[in-house]
């Protein structure tokens, strides 16, 4: 009987597992932090931070290269945003528009695919405290979003 009563709660509890919705990630987003693996990037502060093992694989001049490209990407985190709207994306990275159509389906977990000139990227969403979280398990990155009102 406990058995049952534990099996019981624990499919209430994943069928109580919030799913992202079109109308949850509609309208503006603004990039609050981006880890790659490599770094983590505070878009807000305008901040990053190596990830320990990455400087340890690095020469001196790798090391002084990776922190230059940072800065840079530092500074285009910025004013990065999201946008969505009927189906339509647009992704701004300082001053890089990205523009496409994206689709937003529930399988094991919520998956958003954009679609634009390139090709067809599928990521894994989530909203979580208000955040927008976007992560691409194969490419080894999360970004988080907040919305801007």
């Amino acid at each position: 009987m406990k058995l049952l009563y534990l099996l019981i709660l624990f499919v209430t509890a994943l069928s109580a597992t919030a799913q992202v919705a079109e109308k949850d990630i509609a309208g503006r987003w603004k990039l609050v932090s981006c880890n790659d693996g490599s770094a983590i990037i505070d878009a807000e502060k305008g901040t990053f931070v190596l990830d320990a093992g990455y400087v340890k694989s690095l020469s001196a001049a790798e090391l002084t290269e990776s922190e230059r490209d940072y800065r840079i990407l530092v500074k285009q985190y910025a004013n990065a945003y999201l946008d969505f709207k009927q189906g339509k994306v647009q992704q701004q990275f300082g001053e890089d528009v990205y523009s496409g159509t994206y689709k937003l389906e529930t399988f094991e977990e919520d998956e958003l695919t954009i679609t634009d000139e390139e090709g067809e990227i599928t990521y894994v969403v989530d909203i979580k405290d208000g955040k927008l979280h976007v992560s691409n398990y194969e490419e080894g990155y999360e970004m988080v979003y907040k919305k801007v009102k």
